[in-house]
């Protein structure tokens, strides 16, 4: 089954130990990341930080947004339904998926 996903994300130039900040969005069918997120927007409640992610999402992400809008998303790991109405507002459930 199809679970999109996006996750807080530390990158870490193997080379030299830089350190950029953003997030990794996937599901099954495609993924894409960003790394010009600010280290303080990794700390935001997760409604924030998916807000503050979708300020850069690409086409891909976008994709696979969508598909989240109809099916849920998980932020790290927490597992969320999300209000197409509200245009992504998380509601969190009480159960695992």
């Amino acid at each position: 089954m199809n679970q999109p996903c996006i996750q807080r994300t530390i990158f870490v130039n193997a080379h030299c130990g830089d350190k950029s900040f953003g997030y990794r969005i996937y599901d099954d069918y495609g993924q894409d990341y960003c790394n010009i997120l600010d280290e303080k927007d990794l700390k935001l409640s997760d409604q924030d930080f998916l807000d503050k992610a979708k300020e850069s999402f690409s086409e891909v992400a976008n994709s696979i947004f969508d598909y989240a809008l109809e099916h849920g998303i998980y932020v790290d790991d927490k597992w969320y339904h999300l209000n197409i109405e509200d245009d992504g507002l998380l509601v969190p459930l009480e159960d695992d998926v």
